[in-house]
């Protein structure tokens, strides 16, 4: 899948979840219960990383990035 630059549309955005929802589940290992293994729930990876997110990233960048371009049209 590539991404076009500068849309992202609601699809690309999923596709960034799933993909960051991932690798988080990699980095942060499985959890050993009674019966055993299981991997971490996306409400337990969102508590891991406090909140933040790809697309939060994304936007937060986007807006530095309007804010760089408005202020040197000047």
């Amino acid at each position: 899948m590539l991404l076009k630059l500068g849309t992202l549309t609601d699809r690309d955005m999923n596709y960034l979840m799933i993909f960051e929802r991932r690798i988080l589940r990699k980095i942060s290992g499985p959890v050993q219960e009674r019966d055993g293994w299981r991997i971490r729930t996306n409400h337990e990876l969102n508590k891991l990383i406090g909140g933040a997110n790809i697309m939060r990233f994304i936007k937060t960048q986007r807006l530095k990035w309007c804010s760089h371009l408005h202020r040197t049209e000047e």
